[in-house]
């Protein structure tokens, strides 16, 4: 390899010297294992792209054969094709070391399965005998990989070779999973088999199969690549990830709980104790320190908050000399701990320790040693940074092999000026919460901010990862069905994160844990191959999966995905399928009149009750639920006179079977009973005797025209903003009622403290209740005004003047948005809905956007109901907008204080 060195030296100079971070990246990963690696060759004439071929490789030949992988298969010529059965007959046997792995023993057994499962033939599975080499497929480390010239020491633990020697094919790899990789690779690029979900599998048919002649030396891009919960399951399914090399590593017991049949030698716990994200508290915890030494602890607004778990509520005080002490000390008992645990199971020990600061966004320390650094690097990522820098310099003669991960996260989530982090230090940059529009490619000029930070710590960084929320967008609004997909933004952004030094990736997909996005199985299977090699087309990817997934109605799905990224992406406000999703401008009748279209095609090209029909009607459920959240906006809209153009009932019938088909299929704790958001399983009864009677009004109001009159039900309350829990309610109009509940995570994230002084109990002894609509008045009900039957009333809170939600601009700091109108209940606006759904735009009449707000409270619980047991509740089920001049007077037992009351 005398000349692939030289020129790989030659190269890679170059490319330092041109600062050029993509190109060399690139190199890096063509010689890193000295070999080259051709993705595409740019010709037409397949005869002059195999001749320039054998010309540039010619010198490299004469000392030894370079490996080279050729994805378009005209350059070979098929008279060296290798035979692998023909006739239903195997044309060779497959071939395992004496002393084989259990995973080498795996990966051959995978191997048997699905070529027997493609070509019909019985291939014969057997261990090298030590007589002469006989032509075979051989997997694993064998003798005649060995003698071939292949250096079992110099591979990586997930690297693989797949070579054709002698009549006979080589499929070997490092340990422990290098020969499993390069099986799937084989079945995958060579034979043609894909694994799409935990269901749907493509397996050609191929009775006569052959092979090109083959050199393929390969490793993922990623060395780590974790995406977090990928099925959307309660359980996990481990074999389908690793038939995509995306094993688990944070869980992998939880692959032999799951499936005895998987090998245990082939994984081992990659990160070390304590194993989760924010772990200041794993490390110094206030529990065993705060009373003794507040100091150790982050200083706020004056005072020491302690750090008792990931959530804090503080951090750490990162300059304080005893807690890097604290902290060195207790990482080296986890080491110790974790390899004694390791030499115990057989196993490697892990390599990745994770220091990382707990999930709470305002909590960094103030004290005047910490101020110094942040001020000196402009972020707080500085502290940070030396922190671990400090810690990785304690422990690097010692453990030379570990690496300390940390977050850029939150506050620190933009590099420090002067710092650099130690090259045992890797940095998780985290695209937080709101930060990054979804629905674009981190390189859209409305990300410019979230891709300048990425782009730095690439600049400093030797080891960067994506970590924690890059896939999940936190939706206010948790139970809307959003026909949207994160997939187009996969190939532009993966390819990203490579050409700017990523070599991890780590992300939460808790998709789940929403009512509904679309193409997500589609998004994990393409970026479980884009991982591993961020550089290939995507389209044929693409291909593969719409063709294997939706079987005939591929053309017609294409069609729709297409149309929706389309309009996803020219209409959509910055931000607003997160904070207003109801009011995305892409969710119009013509969008929905298309997609109707599109889907009818696609039913009609599949088989009722096959895998393809039933993933069809997974993406069109999203559609029709989405639909229906939105039909009285979109027929209000569409003006008294004009008729929907859909057929009420039979979308009704479509959404109950749809909600059947997606529960029978995938997990989803929105409607797979006895889970959080649905523990009953009456959730779809619910949504659909809501859906016909949403018109349905209280009696004070069901006079008023209803043109005149909008109300809000459930499904158009955010369970973020405020911060409030749904629970099933009999009394609730439409089953279910709103209930104040502490800051969710989002929250906590955007606001920090200020939520949490918002949700403080409200004492209805010794308080009245507090009503309001945002630029309107406040009304307080007095504790003796309140009924006392437990069930729900109405009350008018009076005018006001609806304002729009404002959402933040692309590519400037400020991320947050000023939220339009609320009708709230409760001091701190812990219950409410936000109205200016209905606000109008560009109108003349200055009384399009008066109205006058009245919400639908019910108070339960002895303090409220004499004799009743149980805790004190205050729930809201609705809220109503009704035009001025239609207001009914206020029943005489109401008796309210108003202040505040504008015009």
């Amino acid at each position: 390899m005398k000349h692939t060195h030289s020129v790989a030296c030659i190269l890679l100079k170059l490319a330092s010297q041109a600062i050029c971070r993509p190109f060399l990246n690139q190199l890096r990963r063509l010689f890193a294992f000295g070999y080259l690696r051709c993705t595409s060759v740019p010709l037409r004439s397949g005869s002059l792209r195999s001749a320039l071929i054998t010309l540039l490789l010619a010198p490299l030949q004469a000392a030894e054969t370079l490996p080279i992988q050729i994805t378009d298969r005209s350059v070979i010529f098929t008279r060296n094709d290798l035979k692998l059965a023909s006739n239903d007959q195997a044309a060779l046997p497959i071939i395992v070391p004496n002393d084989a792995s259990g995973a080498e023993k795996f990966a051959a057994e995978e191997l048997r399965t699905f070529l027997s499962r493609v070509t019909g033939a019985d291939f014969v599975l057997t261990a090298e005998d030590g007589s002469a080499a006989v032509p075979g497929i051989y997997v694993g480390w064998t003798s005649f990989a060995r003698n071939r010239g292949i250096d079992f020491r110099q591979l990586g633990e997930e690297e693989w070779i797949i070579r054709t020697a002698d009549d006979s094919l080589i499929l070997t790899g490092g340990r422990p999973r290098g020969t499993l990789y390069a099986v799937y690779e084989f079945l995958e690029k060579q034979v043609g088999c894909h694994w799409l979900d935990e269901r749907v599998e493509v397996i050609p048919d191929r009775r006569d199969l052959l092979i090109p002649p083959l050199n393929v030396r390969d490793v993922p891009v990623f060395w780590l690549r974790h995406v977090s919960d990928p099925r959307g399951s309660a359980r996990d399914h481990w074999l389908f990830l690793l038939r995509n090399k995306n094993y688990r590593y944070d869980q992998p017991q939880n692959f032999h709980k799951t499936d005895k049949t998987l090998p245990p030698d082939a994984f081992y716990q990659l990160t070390g104790t304590p194993r989760g994200v924010h772990t200041f508290s794993n490390f110094v915890n206030a529990k065993d320190w705060f009373q003794s030494h507040p100091e150790y602890f982050a200083l706020v607004d004056g005072e020491r908050l302690p750090a008792y778990d990931g959530m804090g509520p503080g951090q750490l005080c990162l300059t304080h000399p005893d807690v890097l002490r604290i902290t060195v000390e207790q990482l080296r008992k986890f080491v110790e701990q974790d390899r004694a645990t390791a030499k115990q199971n057989g196993t490697r020990p892990p390599k990745i320790y994770n220091i990382m600061q707990n999930d709470k966004y305002d909590a960094h320390c103030h004290c005047e040693s910490c101020r110094v650094v942040v001020e000196r690097e402009g972020s707080e990522s500085g502290p940070v940074v030396q922190f671990l820098n400090q810690i990785g310099e304690s422990i690097a003669q010692d453990y030379p092999d570990i690496i300390l991960a940390t977050l850029a996260y939150n506050q620190t989530q933009s590099a420090p000026k002067t710092l650099r982090p130690r090259d045992n230090v890797l940095i998780a940059w985290c695209d937080v919460y709101p930060r990054s529009d979804h629905l674009r490619p981190l390189t859209h000029p409305f990300n410019v901010n979230q891709a300048r930070d990425l782009k730095k710590w690439g600049e400093v960084s030797p080891k960067l990862g994506i970590g924690g929320e890059y896939w999940d967008t936190w939706n206010f609004y948790t139970h809307f069905p959003l026909p949207w997909t994160l997939a187009h933004c996969l190939p532009v952004d993966i390819r990203f994160f490579a050409d700017n030094g990523c070599e991890t990736y780590a992300s939460e997909a808790y998709s789940y844990l929403e009512a509904g996005k679309q193409f997500r199985d589609f998004e994990y299977w393409l970026a479980f191959h884009l991982l591993v090699d961020p550089q290939q087309p995507s389209e044929p990817l693409r291909k593969t999966f719409f063709d294997g997934y939706y079987g005939g109605a591929s053309p017609a799905m294409l069609r729709y995905y297409d149309y929706l990224t389309n309009r996803m992406v020219n209409e959509s406000q910055y931000m607003g399928y997160r904070y207003t999703p109801h009011s995305l401008k892409f969710l119009d009748l013509d969008f929905f009149q298309a997609a109707e279209k599109f889907f009818g095609e696609a039913e009609q090209a599949v088989t009722p009750g096959s895998l393809q029909y039933q993933n069809v009607l997974k993406e069109r459920f999203i559609v029709d639920s989405a639909l229906l959240h939105l039909w009285p906006w979109l027929k209000r809209n569409l003006g008294s006179e004009k008729v929907m153009p859909f057929d009420y009932e039979k979308l009704l019938d479509r959404f109950q079977f749809g909600w059947k088909n997606y529960d029978d299929h995938w997990f989803n704790r929105w409607y797979r009973a006895g889970q959080g958001n649905n523990n009953d399983g009456k959730n779809l009864q619910r949504q659909l005797d809501l859906f016909r009677n949403r018109t349905k009004l209280p009696a004070v109001l069901a006079a008023i025209p209803s043109d005149q009159v909008i109300a809000f039900d459930w499904l158009t309350f955010s369970q973020v903003k405020p911060s409030q829990e749904f629970v099933a309610d009999e009394d609730a109009f439409g089953g279910v009622a709103a209930q104040r509940s502490v800051p969710s995570a989002v929250v906590m994230a955007e606001e920090g403290s200020k939520a949490l002084s918002s949700s403080t109990t409200h004492d209805p002894n010794t308080n009245g209740i507090q009503l309001g609509v945002d630029g309107g008045p406040t009304v307080t009900l007095k504790r003796d005004a309140l009924p006392k039957d437990g069930k729900f009333h109405i009350y008018r809170i009076g005018p006001v003047h609806l304002k729009p939600t404002i959402l933040p601009k692309p590519g400037v700091e400020a991320i947050l948005p000023q939220m339009g109108t609320t009708i709230w209940a409760l001091e701190g606006k812990r219950l409410g809905v936000f109205v200016d759904r209905v606000f109008q735009e560009n109108t003349e009449d200055p009384a399009a956007n008066l109205w006058d707000a009245w919400i639908s409270l019910k108070f339960s619980g002895p303090s409220f109901v004499p004799a009743a047991t149980g805790e004190d509740r205050i729930s809201m089920d609705r809220a109503f907008l009704v035009r001025p001049g239609c207001t009914p007077s206020i029943p005489s037992d109401r008796r309210l204080k108003q202040k505040g009351l504008k015009n």
